[in-house]
């Protein structure tokens, strides 16, 4: 690195005087072999970063009393003229300090440009006058300088080798000069530092070398890399197998535990998901993490530039020193992050989700923030230009598993997007939780409950929650379920896995290991409730719904993958029936089932409004507030999709079933061709129910549930 001294030694003597080694006209130290001394061992220690820093700190500290003083004594004899030069310098010098210590970047990138003027000056002035060696000087300082800025602002091996190389040069130049003039001890300490920046320059050659007449990494290398066992970095892996460090157009899949250093990616694609990557001084330029997904990553001293980040999942990373430039953000998640000195400039963050985010030191610049879900982060930036923050569309909070998310959830998202509202995703599966100390209070409190049974509980869960204490695991989902729900309009609970019976039985028959999502779902439900939060339950959310209200849950046969008409029964009380005619427009619909458990007796204030074979398939809350359905409102998008590709499908299946047919007719006791001809058969007759039953009509009037999802938030909002 450079020197970060000359416009400290510029700034202590006097610009207008010629330097001269043995006579300084303004000097620090009164003696003149300590200031040669001084001069002489500024360099070496500035080598160490710490002490390049005190010394800067140190010398602006002590001209900043010279020029006071000085300032003070043209003040009081009313020398106004010299009084502001010297308060302007006074100024910079001052300025120049406070850089050195809260921002060195733009410190050093400040005086070394004052140094490359100050240079040109001293050019011109050498070949007005015809002092040859001056101006060789000047130009040799002037390109130096130049070089080292543009490593600085590029980081690239090749600048820093060359930029090393020019350093060395001019020292030893130098070193020339002074011995030559006597000034034996100026002439040895300049030769000692070319030594020191040559042997500098070193690695910097190699790396620029390997980079441009290095192989290039392909796939099947990077891949060979990371199956690989030893505990070697990926910069380590190029040097050993001489690849380049630039690299370009590589598609990179999920890999674990590995450390990307020292390279610059250009044009390459990130996919699938990886996790406990560490990525260190990395320069990524129109890079895609277009859906992909990174879990517990380390972004240290990197810099991404026209980048794509559409809904990439970059969840409880750590962020350090990190720079976003003209990337796109669009509905990328950041949940749980910590984000230290994390820039963002000219980049698009719509519906980007920076909940729990903990951001110091971070700036978002000249960004356009409409539509960003910055939550209660957003005071921890520094926002400066760009578009005013503000929420536009109506936010719905999705329950969401970040590293397996289903069809469910995915599809309840689309659903949502199509109805231009925004999906505020929270992750049930958080990795920080601890589920072995959640299982112990679950169990813990419901057995208390159950052997006291209160007689105003609503349920076992409400129950629980209202127990909890708030430095416990419950405690802390339900303050942050509390915090999170304060920033969304309406809530969507999709399906999965089982309800546990804990929750709804005294004597539950299976045993449960992880209660995360249970308790973060139920945590929300009792917020909507508290806050009158529109709520759409789906499957598994009808059932847990269900079982907050104080109902059970049953075992049902033959509702997998199911296509029922739905109709509204007439028994329904009118105003509930009315309520629901009015969310399909019409009397009855196809719906998809997929469970093999349904609500057996109703929650308080719930009213099952249709059910199939005595399985209730969709119920309202007294309040309507709640809507839930056992079937899958989402899929209808999903086979409406399938649609798309039917008569492929359909081709393919008939193709098929010619082939077995035509070996059956040639051979009848061929059971195996025979059963494949049954599951043809069976398979082209459901593709021909969905198509007739999963027409546009049919798909509309289930999308309408999430229309009356977000025109219910709106009703509430009026």
């Amino acid at each position: 690195m450079l020197n970060a001294i000359p416009v400290a030694i510029d700034l202590i003597k006097d610009d207008t005087q010629a330097f001269d080694a043995n006579r300084r006209v303004d000097p620090i130290l009164k003696n003149t072999k300590t200031q040669r001394i001084v001069d002489v061992a500024i360099p070496f220690l500035c080598l160490y970063r710490p002490t390049a820093v005190a010394v800067q700190v140190g010398l602006g500290c002590m001209k900043s009393g010279k020029l006071s003083s000085r300032a003070l004594t043209h003040f009081r004899a009313g020398d106004w003229k010299n009084f502001t030069k010297t308060s302007f310098k006074l100024a910079l010098v001052i300025t120049s300090t406070a850089l050195t210590i809260l921002l060195p970047s733009a410190q050093l990138l400040a005086s070394q440009s004052y140094h490359l003027f100050n240079t040109l000056y001293k050019l011109q002035q050498g070949l007005v006058n015809r002092q040859w060696n001056d101006a060789l000087s000047a130009c040799l300082e002037l390109l130096v300088t130049t070089i080292f800025l543009a490593s600085v602002i590029q980081g690239a091996a090749e600048l820093i080798a060359l930029s090393m190389i020019l350093q060395a040069l001019k020292e030893l130049y130098g070193s020339i000069h002074d011995l030559r003039k006597g000034l034996y001890l100026e002439g040895v300490a300049k030769l000692a530092m070319a030594a020191i920046r040559g042997h500098q320059a070193c690695p910097h050659i190699r790396t620029a070398h390997r980079n441009l007449f290095g192989s290039e990494l392909t796939k099947e290398k990077f891949e060979e890399f990371v199956e690989s066992e030893e505990k070697e970095t990926l910069d380590q892996f190029l040097v050993r197998n001489n690849i380049s460090g630039h690299i370009k157009g590589i598609t990179f899949e999920s890999f674990q535990d590995k450390t990307i250093n020292n390279v610059k990616l250009q044009d390459c694609t990130f996919t699938e998901q990886s996790a406990d990557v560490v990525f260190a001084n990395v320069k990524f330029t129109n890079c895609s993490f277009k859906d992909s997904s990174f879990w517990h990553t380390l972004f240290q001293n990197c810099s991404f530039q026209h980048s794509n980040f559409t809904d990439a999942v970059l969840n409880e990373c750590t962020f350090n020193q990190v720079t976003f430039f003209a990337s796109d953000f669009t509905r990328a998640c950041f949940n749980d992050s910590i984000m230290q000195k994390v820039n963002f400039h000219a980049c698009t963050l719509l519906e980007t989700n920076f909940h729990a985010v903990q951001a110091k030191n971070s700036k978002i610049v000249n960004s356009d923030l409409t539509d960003c879900l910055l939550l209660g982060t957003k005071k921890q930036f520094t926002i400066l230009g760009g578009t005013p923050h503000k929420i536009t569309r109506p936010v719905v909070g999705l329950a969401w598993n970040f590293r397996f998310n289903g069809a469910y959830a995915v599809y309840i998202n689309k659903a949502i997007q199509k109805e231009k509202a925004i999906s505020l995703k929270f992750d049930y599966e958080p990795f920080e939780m601890d589920t072995f100390d959640l299982k112990k209070e679950v169990e813990g409190l419901v057995t208390h409950i159950n052997a006291n049974k209160p007689y105003h509980m609503l349920s076992r869960a409400d129950e629980m929650l209202r127990l909890a204490p708030e430095d416990s695991q419950i405690g802390q989902i339900s303050k942050k379920m509390a915090e999170l729900m304060v920033h969304i309009d309406a809530l969507a609970l999709p399906g999965g896995e089982d309800v546990e019976e804990l929750f709804y039985k005294d004597k539950p028959l299976h045993e449960d290991i992880n209660y995360v999502r249970s308790v973060m779902e139920f945590a929300a439900v009792r917020e909507a409730v508290a806050t009158k939060t529109p709520t759409i339950g789906i499957c598994r959310g009808s059932q847990l719904v269900n079982v907050y209200f104080g109902g059970t849950l049953r075992n049902v046969d033959h509702h997998f993958d199911e296509l029922h008409d739905l109709r509204v029964n007439d028994s329904v009380p009118a105003a509930e029936r009315d309520f629901f005619k009015g969310i399909i427009g019409a009397d009855q619909f196809a719906g998809v089932s997929m469970h093999h458990q349904a609500i057996d007796q109703v929650g308080k204030d719930l009213t099952v409004v249709i059910d199939v074979d005595g399985s209730p398939e969709a119920s309202v809350s007294k309040d309507r507030n709640f809507v839930l359905t056992q079937f899958h409102p989402e899929f209808a998008e999903l086979y409406r999709e399938s649609l798309g590709t039917q008569d492929t499908t359909m081709e393919d299946l008939q193709r098929q079933r010619e082939i077995y047919s035509n070996a059956l007719q040639l051979d009848p006791d061929n059971t195996g061709a025979a059963a494949v001809v049954r599951l043809m058969d069976k398979s082209i007759e459901h593709l021909r129910e969905i198509e007739t039953k999963f027409n546009e009509v049919e798909a509309a009037k289930n999308q309408r549930f999430f229309t009356h999802l977000i025109r219910r938030q709106m009703q509430k909002s009026a």
